[in-house]
């Protein structure tokens, strides 16, 4: 195992993956692997050809197997290395893992880094426990064990696997004859230590005890900041990379994008629920050796269409016509959330002054919802407003106050987008979304106090919530509702 075999020199753009597949998307994050291996593998059978000076490094973590690191890059190096159970929902795995991997690609002019796996945007972001979860981690490796087994273990040995003690948990592993070892994280961490080397930055290893089950653990949106931000201070990474792309449901929110502004020059993200069969890589790849681009808007804009021409013919991937719902793909310059922060927060004075039950709940419950009832389409947010306030009779000065203030609002939201559009895709047989009311920023719209309360706590820790956004809903919420008779 060599670190030396993970090198940037020679590579111009580099795409470093955290691929989360330690749920029911390890079949189809293999199959990401697959397209991207594929893509190389095509140069090393066609002697005297080969790709453009492209690399792509992974962090994968799956259900039934060990965590591997996949490294490709455009020299026909190949290389898998088996780390073992590892928890690509901690911030402390995954913030070595990025600190290692910009140092090792230091010499890289373009990266992006990509968040691969299941996703919900700002919402039901509770602080997952990291307790000491040592029998259940060891019951779930068990549980591994007998899923893979002769039927004559299985049906011994599962009856006593609820209540089972450590002792008996391990018994039951050594009959299964299972090779997989219930504390294998500290080795793993020591072996991406290895391979991606910080020499001059301490680093603790993970305990132990730690839950290596990313269904029971991710990244929340503020962890996923303060990944970026170890991975820039202890790679010596003085700016950005390039891209910042998610490709998971849901984050495609204007919240998600603003906390992680500092970090990339563009931002890219679902604003609502992606097929699991998540990206086609080997399509993008392509696409980028047939135009390499020379900036970060022409990388995020070859990441759009390529995300559209691979979902142009579903079913793709053995899934049914049904699970291909429309769906939608935004890039975001991320110099220009500042314009858009400023532009809210004037809103926000605009809607003070507005009856909440006539005109701003009612504008919330028609804008576009994407799939889910808490998220809203911000731009067509602004359009309701207006039509809304222009129902009622004798507000003439209200009226032209916020439109200036909408107007503010959807002027910022299009300069800060990369192409003129948000890609949308066309789903069949699902109306889950009108592509005419899709405008590329989604953001926090709960309607009632279930939805509020489900995540304004969490809600209050990002810094978009300092526009009082939050803060405004609260106070309605807990208004009683008062009607013009």
């Amino acid at each position: 195992m060599s670190a030396a075999e993970i090198d940037g020199s020679g590579v111009t753009h580099a795409i470093v993956l955290v691929c989360g597949g330690d749920s029911d998307l390890t079949d189809f994050m293999q199959e990401n692997l697959d397209e991207i291996k594929q893509y190389f593998e095509r140069f090393k059978q066609q002697p005297g050809q080969h790709p453009h000076s492209f690399a792509v490094l992974a962090l994968a973590d799956f259900h039934s197997r060990p965590a591997e690191l996949h490294w490709y890059s455009g020299s026909a190096k190949q290389k898998v290395w088996r780390l073992g159970e590892l928890n690509t929902g901690d911030p402390h795995v995954i913030g070595r893992y990025l600190a290692g991997a910009l140092r090792a690609l230091s010499s890289v002019p373009r990266v992006a880094i990509g968040f691969s796996g299941h996703g919900t945007g700002v919402l039901d972001e509770e602080r997952p426990h990291r307790g000491d979860r040592r029998l259940e981690r060891l019951r779930h490796i068990v549980e591994q064990a007998l899923a893979e087994a002769r039927p004559e273990f299985d049906a011994a040995l599962s009856r006593d696997l609820s209540d089972a003690d450590e002792a008996q948990l391990r018994t039951m592993l050594e009959k299964v004859g299972s090779d997989l070892d219930p504390v294998t994280e500290v080795t793993a961490f020591e072996k991406l230590e290895h391979l991606l080397p910080l020499d001059d930055v301490p680093w603790e290893a993970p305990s132990a005890t730690s839950s290596t089950d990313t269904q029971e653990d991710w990244l929340t949106t503020t962890e996923i900041t303060m990944v970026l931000q170890d991975a820039r201070t202890y790679s010596r990474r003085t700016s950005g990379v390039d891209l910042l792309f998610f490709d998971s449901c849901f984050n495609g929110m204007v919240e998600v994008a603003y906390q992680c502004r500092r970090h990339a020059e563009v931002f890219i993200g679902s604003m609502n629920e992606e097929p699991k069969t998540l990206w086609d890589y080997g399509i993008w790849l392509e696409w980028m050796e047939a135009a390499p681009p020379p900036d970060a808007d022409a990388w995020a804009d070859i990441a759009l269409r390529a995300f559209q021409e691979a979902a142009r013919v579903p079913p793709r991937k053995g899934l049914p016509d049904d699970a291909f719902h429309t769906w939608a793909l935004t890039a975001v310059r991320t110099d220009r959330l500042a314009a858009i922060y400023r532009a809210f927060s004037n809103l926000l004075k605009c809607l003070e002054n507005l009856p909440f039950i006539e005109v701003v709940h009612k504008a919330l419950r028609a804008a576009e919802r994407y799939g889910n009832p808490r998220i809203r389409d911000m731009v067509d947010f602004t359009y309701w407003l207006e039509s809304e306030v222009k129902a009622l009779d004798g507000r003439s000065d209200s009226l032209r106050s916020l439109q200036e203030a909408c107007r503010e609002l959807r002027q910022s939201a299009s300069k800060a987008l990369v192409s003129p559009a948000p890609m949308v895709v066309a789903g069949q047989g699902n109306d889950r979304l009108d592509p005419r009311r899709v405008h590329g920023l989604a953001f926090w719209g709960p309607v009632d106090r279930d939805s509020f309360y489900a995540d304004c706590e969490n809600y209050a820790g990002l810094e978009f919530a300092e526009t009082g956004w939050g803060k405004y809903l609260g106070a309605q919420m807990e208004r009683p509702p008062v009607r013009r008779p």
